[in-house]
This record gives C-alpha cells, sequence and structure tokens, in this order.
C-alpha cells in the first residue's frame, strides 16, 4: 500500500510512503527521480537512517530540495508519531542522522504532515488530541520567525513555441557559471510549458531551453548574496528552426589576434552541439566575423581560422563533419558601426561585429549544395554543378 506522497519543488523527485515487501518494518519511506525520458525510476528505500522497524508517515521534502521532514513512531520519540528532520547531503547519497524537532510540535500523541513555507517563516502539522483543539486531529500553523531564514529564490515561467504552444520534449539546463557544471535538468509541463524550480541566494545561472525543432534560447539568472525569498518570473519564446535563419552565439570567445578558443566559450559551444545532436538532420554553416582593425586579408584569414576552430570543436565531441561548413567573412558584414559619425573610434560597435553566428543550411539530411548556400566563389567550389 502506497500513500502520503510529495512532489519536490522541480518536480523531478516523488516521496511516498509504503509497506511493500523488501522495506525495513512498517511503513518506509521511499523517493523515485524523473527520468530524462519522462518516466518515473524505480522505487528506492530512503535506507535504516530515515526508516525504522516500526512506521515512518507524511514525507515532506522542502523547497531546498535537501530538508526532508517526516513522522516517525521510531528514532527518539516522545510518543505515537512525532516530527524528525534529517538532511541530504548529495556527494555522498547519505542523509543526515534524524532530529526530533521537539516541543511544542511534537506532543506524546501523534504529531504528522509537518510542512513548511518555502521561505521557511511558517510551519503547518498535523496533532492528535492536544490541549486547546477542536477535534481529535487538528490542523496548526506555527510561526518560526525565530529559525534561520532560508534564503532562496523560486523561479517560475513558461516555455512556448512562437505558435503559442509546449514544446514537445522541452528541457532546461542549468549551469552554474562560477563552476561551469550542470546543477540541474528540469523538464517543463508537456502540455502549458510551465516550470518552477528553488535555487539558493548567492549564484549566478546560465538557463538554456532546449527542443527538437527549435534553436536554444539562454539566459542569465543572477542570484546576488542576500537574496531572501525571492520569486522570479519568465517567459520563452522558442524560434523554430527554419532553412536560411541566422543566430548570433553570443558566448564564443578567442585569444587576441587569434583562432584558440578560450575556456570560457565551452559553455555556448556546449548548446551548439546539444542542437545537433537532439536535431539530426540539422546541417550548419558556421560562419566568422571581425570588426575593421587590421588589414583585409588577415581578418579573413582570420574569421576563417576562428570558424573552423568552432567546427573542429563540434566534430570532435562526435558531430559528423559533413553537417558543418566553415565560412570566414572577415570585416566585409559588419552589424554595427566600427567608427563614430566624428571619426572616432566605436569600440561597443567593434565587440559586436567580432562574432561567430550560426545559419541554418538544411533540415532534412540533404546535404548537397550546402557549400553554394554560403556563397563560396565558383573557382573554390569542389562541386560545381
Amino acid at each position: 500500500q502506497e500513500s502520503h506522497a510529495v512532489l519536490s519543488a522541480d518536480g523531478q523527485m516523488l516521496y511516498f510512503t509504503s509497506n511493500r515487501p523488501g522495506g525495513l518494518g512498517g511503513k518506509d519511506i521511499y523517493r523515485v527521480r524523473m527520468l530524462p525520458n519522462g518516466q518515473w525510476s524505480l522505487a528506492q528505500n530512503l535506507g535504516p537512517t530515515i526508516n525504522t522497524e516500526y512506521d515512518e508517515e507524511g514525507p515532506f521534502i522542502h523547497p531546498d530540495g535537501v530538508t526532508l521532514f517526516f513522522s516517525s513512531q521510531g528514532h527518539k520519540s516522545m510518543g505515537g508519531f512525532d516530527v524528525f528532520s534529517s538532511v541530504y547531503n548529495a556527494e555522498n547519497n547519505t542523509w543526515s542522522e534524524p532530529e526530533n524537532v521537539g516541543y511544542p510540535i511534537n506532543t506524546t500523541d501523534d504529531d504528522v504532515f509537518y510542512v513548511t513555507s518555502p521561505d521557511g517563516r511558517r510551519a503547518y502539522y498535523s496533532s492528535a488530541n492536544k490541549k486547546g483543539g477542536v477535534g481529535e486531529k487538528d490542523i496548526y500553523l506555527l510561526s518560526l520567525s525565530n529559525t534561520e531564514e532560508k534564503e532562496l529564490a523560486v523561479v517560475k515561467g513558461v516555455v512556448m513555441t512562437r505558435y503559442g504552444e509546449a514544446p514537445p520534449e522541452g528541457k532546461i539546463i542549468l549551469t552554474d557559471l562560477e563552476t561551469s557544471e550542470v546543477v540541474g535538468i528540469y523538464k517543463p509541463n508537456s502540455k502549458t510549458g510551465k516550470f518552477l524550480f528553488i535555487l539558493p541566494e548567492g549564484g549566478n545561472y546560465d538557463l538554456s531551453f532546449e527542443a527538437e525543432g527549435f534553436m536554444f534560447h539562454s539566459q542569465n539568472l543572477n542570484l546576488p548574496e542576500g537574496t531572501s525569498y525571492k520569486e522570479i518570473n519568465t517567459a520563452i519564446s522558442l524560434d523554430p528552426i527554419v532553412v536560411g535563419e541566422k543566430m548570433i552565439l553570443n558566448n564564443i570567445f578567442f585569444d587576441y589576434n587569434s583562432a584558440n578558443l578560450t575556456p570560457d566559450s565551452k559553455l555556448e559551444l556546449d548548446k551548439l552541439f546539444r542542437l545537433l545532436e537532439i536535431n539530426q538532420n540539422l546541417a550548419v554553416g558556421i560562419l566568422g566575423h571581425t570588426d575593421s582593425k587590421g588589414g583585409d586579408d588577415f581578418n579573413m584569414q582570420l574569421s576563417q581560422a576562428r570558424a573552423q576552430s568552432v567546427v573542429n570543436y563540434i566534430v570532435e565531441k562526435g558531430i559528423d563533419k559533413e553537417r558543418l561548413v566553415a565560412k570566414g567573412f572577415g570585416e566585409t558584414q559588419p552589424i554595427a558601426r566600427n567608427e563614430n559619425p566624428d571619426g572616432t573610434d566605436n569600440p561597443e560597435g567593434r565587440a559586436l561585429n567580432r562574432r561567430i553566428e550560426l545559419k541554418v543550411l538544411s533540415t532534412d539530411g540533404e546535404l548537397d549544395g550546402l557549400v553554394d548556400k554560403i556563397n563560396v566563389p565558383d573557382k573554390l567550389k569542389i562541386n560545381k554543378e
């Protein structure tokens, strides 16, 4: 028998109680994880640190994703079910020793279903036969103003296609910009496109939205120190992959006057790799551009070499080289002024002109004519028909 389930704030973990065979005794607490394919994993018993030979009930996972509250007849109970808390350590996959939250929450009768608000300021729970109650089991509200406040941010929003529909099989990849580590992969609701997850304050993140048939979309999420329960709302529109469309790859960087990619480029390059990995019939051109400093020939060679460096990175990660074409344009296609109208230098405009673009060449797997589509001179073409 399964009962009393609770879903984590990000929708990726479900905790529940069960008296199924193979447990440690009575009702135990289990959890299942959402897999990348949208299915739930096999149930995992939380183990002897949490579960006892007696009954455990009413699990609640705090929005911070690591603090578990539950009720137990075991551990060091004052009588009946008492409320306990334990913190999960992801590095070694262990739970801390459960702590009895104490009086006045716990009594000699049953105290269960303890939940807290995301900001840690309020708690609700059920207690049986408590003095001053209305009936046998009442619901109580508890102010936690004297406890340490959880400094969290709730990030919620909706991701839709340009056509106003939720993207099929879309996902959100959250990356810590300081460590370059992926800290979470989330799936928006497949029908509504809505999503929600909780983050601690003091982080700087990259949010990348990806779905088959659509260009990826990225945005920065900065949560400075001192963010105390802040709610962040965002709405994202994904653009479909259309032949001929261009997209500037904003965060690809090179050493000065060089085609050597800097480590800071990895995040953006990996998004490009996943775009090609998800869309197996997609072929693209990687277009390099410079500003007007330096000679024309040097800029043309530099832009070609930089575009080729991007292609080489993607090919080394496993994408067929026939699906990518590198082309340098030097300083011939500026998108901003290199100089101001009075002739003075325009550093901001130059920075915009120094760029790498992605151009969609094919979406049907037919690679014929790709070279023509990026305007290679006839004398340089391999196939001239």
